[in-house]
């Protein structure tokens, strides 16, 4: 009874709008962002998380497209490779391969929408599980730590 009660309780705080964040917030995070991208040291170590997308984004349309998925690589280089069987050509080979290039910037996209809309931990929580479904697929150690990493550091900012 007790897990039920604090799940019922963590599912309504996740799709519960949440108040508008200030302007100090809003600055801030520009800033922060802008410092992540614009620092080459701090770039070494963020664009990792863009990896992570562009090789969802292509296990996602792989997935949907019917090949079968293998398993994602992720290298200290900051490069990946997503690993799937299926025909070399056609539609699904396409648009597998063009999901990872598109990927990172719809999925921005989809954050944005969700943070004016109010929906910030819905949106933390749906990072995880898409960080979740990615854990599974992962077959390399680099990968596996840089997932759970990035999971832990999105579950304390959400939590």
């Amino acid at each position: 009874m007790f897990g039920v009660t604090v799940l019922s309780q963590v599912w309504h705080r996740v799709i519960t709008p949440q108040p508008a964040p200030t302007n100090a917030v809003v600055l801030g995070s520009a800033a922060v962002s802008i410092l992540l991208v614009g620092v080459p040291g701090l770039w070494r170590r963020s664009r990792y998380l863009v990896t992570i997308a562009h090789e969802a984004a292509h296990g996602l349309v792989a997935a949907v497209s019917g090949r079968r998925l293998s398993g994602i690589r992720l290298h200290p280089d900051a490069s990946g490779l997503l690993l799937s069987r299926g025909r070399a050509s056609g539609p699904g080979m396409f648009f597998t391969v063009a999901a990872g290039y598109v990927g990172p910037a719809l999925f921005g996209l989809g954050a944005a929408y969700l943070l004016r809309e109010g929906h910030s931990v819905a949106l933390l929580w749906m990072v995880l599980v898409l960080l979740a479904v990615v854990l599974t697929l992962i077959r390399n150690w680099f990968g596996l730590c840089l997932v759970l990493a990035t999971g832990a550091g999105v579950f304390a900012v959400s939590w």
